[in-house]
């Protein structure tokens, strides 16, 4: 079990460095890196099975839970939505089932937010997509407002 909590944190901190970085292209651009995402995704599993010892049936678990989540966002959302499937997609293979706790406070703050989105971006940002949310933005939110629930209820 021990390895699983660290398995676990492990996960959250590239998530959260991964999410930054998307969160700023995404004001800057509205573009985010489906590439890196792939990249960061599939050695976090590597790391996760070599350094961490998983086993193979957890492995197999998130990487089932990450793209089934990334492809419910996909169908959901296929207008312009590939690299926000793919943020879900690595939430999922990070954090298992318990990504859907950042996925559900990421999208109450950008309905709560919805106003700021064209606020939300940068000069290069084309007139078509100001409208558009910066879901990078808000999915880092939500990673960072779980990681801060989860430590005040599990280590008070």
């Amino acid at each position: 079990m021990r390895t699983e909590f660290v398995l676990l944190e492990f996960n959250t901190t590239v998530l959260l460095g991964i999410l930054a970085f998307c969160a700023l292209t995404d004001i800057l651009y509205r573009r985010v890196s489906e590439t890196g995402l792939g990249v960061t995704a599939l050695a976090m599993l590597a790391v996760d099975g070599t350094v961490f010892h998983a086993r193979w049936w957890l492995l197999l678990s998130l990487s089932l839970c990450g793209v089934s989540l990334g492809a419910l966002w996909w169908m959901v959302d296929r207008s312009h939505a590939l690299g926000d499937a793919e943020m879900v997609g690595m939430m999922g293979m990070g954090l298992g089932p318990l990504a859907l706790v950042p996925v559900f406070l990421a999208l109450v703050a950008a309905l709560v937010s919805r106003p700021f989105w064209p606020v939300l971006a940068g000069s290069r940002v084309q007139s078509e997509e100001r409208r558009l949310a910066p879901l990078g933005v808000y999915f880092f939110l939500g990673l960072a407002m779980t990681v801060l629930l989860f430590l005040a209820i599990l280590r008070p």
